[in-house]
């Protein structure tokens, strides 16, 4: 397979695929290529049987589609890439996540599905296309691209679109929409078989999809926490009801807190009372490996008041330079994301978020997370003396419920900065070994006993002072 392409930007910067919808060419991203090929190199490539892109071969399939792409990264010497998909190509972006999941930096996809079913829909218009061309389709298609405002005031950009449509081979065209019919990868996506979820469905009455006025079924964000669970619990040795019955039972939101969650997923751990010195001299340890470690990770930080925060500016910039991506939490007035340092995210007083110290950092070699909330009551107490309830894990399935909990918080004032994590963030990772979970728990009494000790020398030594 031979894949027409053009490369823009500066070389040595991070590779982003752009692939395009079925119909189009890359002048789909004439309003974005010249932002992006300012900061990245910028791969567009025209679908097989599409502009000059040779006919795929027969069965045609999504799949195919993605291996020729990860043949023409391995002809240009790329080896990781963020890839933004658009309908086909976003059914590429995720075939090509399956295949090559190391090859992926971010993925962001769009107007696609992992089945867009009915299949038989698309192989008539295969056979449309083969017998009468493309204008037999082109009204009905580019009708479906623009909104009537837009078609009325933009006459020249439907025109320039529909010429592209019309221009597209009729052969390469109805390839590609049987490879659309032959894509199915629900299954390889959320783990579970489409007649497996139904017959769970009517035997259990779980999940319970809503109906789109188009008779599909939609899943909630909630639906699908569930059924990952199911999977977990299952693997775990639990009989399928029982793994139902316990995940129907969880809570459909996402704690409010890192430590909430943490809480909820580890009810084993003894929470520690902890002096924000302790607090302090923990986040830095934990900071300080991720910047030994010298890999790119995800870093969150909630700092419960700005003053807070700029004590720590300087340092959080330093983080975030070699950071995926960065994020901190405290009352600023309102969102700023620095050219130089992490995006800056505020949250209200009264959200419980606000009375949180917490720190995440998920990598792929390195996972930690420390979180405690400060008890009420400390007015007079020196700052570095307040005292939290904490409790931290190294443990990579716990730490990334953390991350859910700091996206959940972020989705208030920054979807677009959700919107483009790392997928991998997104993902379940291996639950932890026995021996780690028992090493974490031994540490969390350890330090519950240590911090206890030194407590009571301290009183011990006000008592006498007081003497």
């Amino acid at each position: 397979m031979t894949l027409d392409h053009r490369l823009d930007g500066p070389d040595g910067a991070d590779v982003v695929v752009l692939s395009n919808s079925l119909g189009t060419t890359p002048e789909l991203w004439a309003g974005q290529l010249p932002t992006l090929s300012r900061r990245f190199r910028v791969l567009t490539y025209d679908h097989p049987g599409h502009g000059r892109s040779s006919l795929p071969e027969q069965p045609a399939t999504v799949d195919a589609f993605a291996l020729g792409v990860l043949g023409l990264l391995d002809e240009l010497g790329i080896e990781r890439v963020s890839f933004c998909g658009v309908s086909l190509g976003g059914m590429v972006g995720m075939a090509l996540a399956l295949h090559a999941p190391e090859r992926i930096e971010r993925v962001v996809l769009s107007c696609t599905s992992a089945y867009l079913g009915p299949a038989e829909g698309w192989r008539e218009r295969a056979r449309v296309v083969r017998a009468a061309g493309m204008d037999a389709i082109a009204d009905a298609v580019v009708a479906r691209w623009f909104t009537p405002d837009l078609t009325r005031a933009e006459p020249e950009t439907v025109a320039r679109f529909r010429a592209r449509l019309d221009s597209t081979p009729p052969e390469g065209y109805a390839r590609c929409c049987e490879a659309i019919a032959g894509w199915d990868a629900r299954e390889r996506i959320s783990g579970i078989a489409v007649p497996v979820l139904r017959m769970w469905e009517s035997r259990f009455g779980f999940p319970q999809p809503r109906r789109r006025e188009n008779g599909r079924r939609r899943y909630s964000e909630a639906d699908v926490r569930r059924l990952r669970r199911v999977v977990r619990l299952r693997e775990g040795g639990l009989a399928l009801p029982a793994a139902i019955d316990k995940a129907r039972g969880s809570p459909e939101d996402v704690p409010a807190t890192v430590f909430a969650g943490l809480r909820r997923r580890r009810t084993d751990l003894i929470p520690a009372m902890l002096t924000k010195r302790t607090l302090l001299g923990i986040s830095h340890a934990i900071e300080d490996e991720f910047c030994a470690r010298g890999e790119p990770a995800a870093l969150f930080g909630s700092f419960q008041r700005e003053r807070f925060y700029r004590h720590s500016e300087q340092r959080w910039r330093d983080l975030a330079r070699t950071a995926e991506t960065a994020m901190v939490f405290a009352d600023f007035e309102r969102r700023r994301t620095p050219k130089s340092g992490p995006a800056e995210l505020p949250l209200d007083r009264s959200d419980p978020a606000s009375r949180e110290w917490a720190l995440v950092c998920d990598g792929e070699g390195y996972a930690a997370c420390l979180a405690g909330w400060e008890l009420p009551g400390q007015e007079g107490v020196r700052d570095m003396d307040r005292r939290f309830e904490a409790l931290w894990s190294v443990e990579a399935d716990v730490v990334r419920d953390a991350v859910a909990v700091a996206l959940e918080l972020a989705s208030r004032s920054a979807p677009d900065l959700v919107a483009a994590v790392p997928a991998r963030l997104r993902q379940e990772p291996p639950p932890a070994s026995e021996d780690l979970r028992t090493l974490v728990s031994l540490t969390n009494r350890m330090l519950a006993y240590s911090e206890a000790t030194e407590e009571e020398l301290r009183t011990r030594g006000r008592s006498k002072a007081r003497s």
